[in-house]
């Protein structure tokens, strides 16, 4: 198993790594989390202009958007990659290929 592999995919799309240690539905519920959490920012990203109450809850819903796609993005990439270490060491294959 190719674990830097794995962890370099995981931290550039979250998520893969629970893919590889085949927990797919971890992965898919993931992924519609992170898909909202990045709609919710794409959109509230317009350009806001003025000091209304609209134009003011548009950039805190965009703030929080931020701050939970960051958050989901690192739960995501670590929680991936401890999982496919975990798998590899029930199976009993370590990270350098070698088996016991």
């Amino acid at each position: 198993m190719h674990g830097l592999y794995v962890g370099a995919c995981s931290l550039l799309v979250p998520g893969t790594g629970w893919l590889w240690a085949g927990k797919e539905i971890r992965a898919i519920l993931y992924g519609i989390f992170l898909s909202l959490s990045l709609g919710i920012l794409s959109s509230s990203a317009v350009a806001r202009s003025g000091g209304t109450t609209v134009s003011d809850l548009q950039q805190a819903v965009f703030f929080l958007a931020i701050g939970v796609t960051a958050v989901l993005w690192l739960v995501g990439s670590v929680s991936g990659i401890r999982s496919f270490r975990n798998m590899q060491q029930q199976l009993g294959i370590l990270p350098g290929g070698d088996r016991r």
